[in-house]
């Protein structure tokens, strides 16, 4: 569910900011590198979590088992 998570997280933000891929992840603190890496299914650190969960304003449980496709 990560992966799909991730892939739905930057989308949304990407289409409701404008901002590119790059941009939300320099916002975030992380590379695009890592991104790309998690992305395609690389087992992501706890740091990682950590700054997608605070940036997003979602718990690292949800991002991690939640459907958020499906939620408001």
């Amino acid at each position: 569910m990560l992966t799909e998570n991730l892939i739905f997280l930057f989308e949304k933000e990407k289409k409701e900011t404008g901002k590119s891929i790059a941009e939300i992840c320099n916002c975030i603190g992380i590379t695009k590198q890592n991104y790309n890496r998690y992305k395609n299914g690389s087992e992501p650190t706890a740091t990682f979590f950590y700054k997608i969960a605070k940036y997003f304003n979602i718990s690292m449980e949800n991002l991690l088992i939640t459907d958020l496709s499906k939620q408001n």
